[in-house]
């Protein structure tokens, strides 16, 4: 299981990387919402995305300038289905 903060964060991207993970999920609670958002990362992203997470989310995962947003969890992968 992953350590929800932003060190646990930065691990799972650079596992992904060094694994060569194709995707990274990353679950976001949002307060009111009544489930989780996700966003799928793809491998080319990386890079950028963890660089926005690092900058804009405080040790926590609450984002630093509205902190009623929040990573809740996040796991890397390779392959999904969409079904219908």
């Amino acid at each position: 299981m992953n350590r929800v903060d932003k060190a646990g964060l930065l691990r799972c991207f650079q596992y992904a990387e060094k694994n060569n993970q194709n995707y990274i999920l990353v679950e976001i609670q949002i307060e009111d919402y009544p489930e989780v958002e996700i966003i799928l990362i793809k491998n080319e992203n990386f890079a950028d995305k963890i660089k926005y997470y690092i900058e804009n989310y405080n040790e926590q995962l609450q984002l630093k300038h509205n902190n009623s947003i929040e990573i809740v969890n996040f796991y890397s992968f390779n392959k999904f289905k969409i079904e219908d």
